[in-house]
């Protein structure tokens, strides 16, 4: 019986580990397009993961109730190929919001699911969810999303010490509104709160900066965990932080991808972000600054990454500001000095939105400098760096690990 029972438990491992190895047989999505054409023909070895960073802690919980996910990144594995890409969607860019006729920034489409809800989802969280996925498919011409993964910030920062924190080379340092010095520049371990700093910086480069250099620092990030061996960790990271990162994949999901992302090399990663020009247009009594997407560009990239054609919308042209700012040349924002205030356009203008005429105003305050900067000490913080005894960074083939990457 001893035998026969040592048998079936050897047996059964083995057939649960041949499961996880095979991903696409775990990775069986959840949505497989309801309503999209595309995504009835779409490529059944590509699966397409959201991963949204949202502006939430512990602290911030105080003050609001609805948070905004300023990261929004579309991974894409190709199992046939052995391929995966990454899509970074600016949080700013102008869509038009899942489920309504509004068009806002589509890091507002969370709020939007959350308060107003959607069709059939009772739940404000699973509503403002769905609402960002399909705001986020529409904007792809209907290209599929099957699994999605959220994290707050006192997730990431838990993630990565959990993970023993990240050696990277930053690139500028990282300053408070108060100018306090958060991350230093330079080749440096960073542990969970200095990575959460460096992602959340825009100072450089604005959102588009931002975006580009999350994106290197998770491919170097990917590539430190993959030669540490730390990958399978993941899984077991997960089930230890679940209120604070949420997602769709069920833990032997996240288990089969952990072994298969082994089998990606850091270097075959792609990274793209979608194109853009910056915009203003007036919305209640601020005048808002949107990232309006270049539709060439869109259709171009959809059909680079995805292998679909989409049809071209019209191009989007905002009306401008009621009131264009000075700066400190004496010239208009965007203006050269003496040059008249153009005209709004006429044609190209998103249909339903009434823009209004010029008031009076408050120009919209960057949010670096709103009262919840992320910049600022979080909760507990004294500003004080802390005392730790420096590591070696670890070493392959002579080299310190990522400072090849970036």
């Amino acid at each position: 019986m001893g035998a026969v029972l040592l048998v079936v438990i050897v047996f059964s491992g083995c057939l649960a580990w041949s499961h996880l190895r095979n991903p696409l047989e775990v990775l069986k999505p959840n949505n497989p397009g309801e309503d999209w054409d595309i995504a009835d023909n779409f490529d059944k070895d590509v699966v397409n993961f959201l991963f949204m960073g949202f502006d939430r802690n512990e602290a911030r919980d105080r003050i609001y109730t609805v948070y905004r996910p300023d990261t929004m990144i579309l991974v894409s594995i190709n199992f046939r190929e052995d391929e995966m890409t990454m899509l970074s969607i600016p949080r700013d860019s102008y869509v038009k919001i899942a489920g309504r006729e509004t068009y806002d920034k589509i890091n507002a489409a969370y709020m939007y699911g959350h308060e107003y809800g959607m069709e059939g989802i009772r739940d404000p969280h699973a509503a403002g969810i769905r609402c960002t996925i399909k705001t986020v498919e529409e904007l792809l011409g209907g290209v599929p999303i099957h699994y999605y993964v959220a994290v707050d910030m006192d997730g990431v920062v838990e993630i990565v010490d959990k993970l023993d924190g990240i050696y990277y080379d930053v690139e500028a340092p990282v300053l408070a509104n108060n100018g306090r010095l958060l991350v230093d520049k330079g080749y440096q371990k960073l542990d969970g709160r200095k990575y959460l700093y460096y992602c959340r910086d825009r100072r450089v480069g604005g959102d588009i900066g931002r975006t580009q250099r999350q994106q290197k620092l998770l491919i170097a990030t990917f590539k430190q965990l993959k030669q540490a061996g730390k990958l399978v960790k993941l899984p077991q990271v997960y089930k230890s932080l679940k209120e604070t990162v949420d997602t769709d994949l069920n833990f032997s999901q996240i288990a089969s991808l952990a072994l298969y992302a082994r089998e990606i090399e850091p270097e075959d990663i792609g990274s793209h972000v979608l194109a853009g020009s910056t915009q203003w247009a007036p919305r209640g009594e601020l005048d808002i600054c949107y990232l309006v997407i270049d539709e060439a560009a869109r259709v171009s990239l959809i059909k680079e990454l995805f292998g679909v054609e989409v049809e071209a919308r019209p191009q989007i042209y905002l009306p401008g500001p009621r009131v264009r700012p000075p700066v400190e040349n004496g010239s208009e924002q965007g203006l050269q000095s003496g040059e008249e205030t153009p005209e709004p356009p006429t044609e190209g203008l998103p249909e339903g939105e009434d823009w209004g005429g010029p008031v009076e105003h408050a120009y919209e305050e960057p949010e670096d400098n709103d009262p919840d900067d992320p910049d600022e000490p979080l909760e507990g913080e004294d500003g004080e760096e802390e005392s730790e005894e420096e590591e070696e960074p670890p070493e392959e083939d002579g080299e310190d690990l990522g400072k090849t990457v970036g």
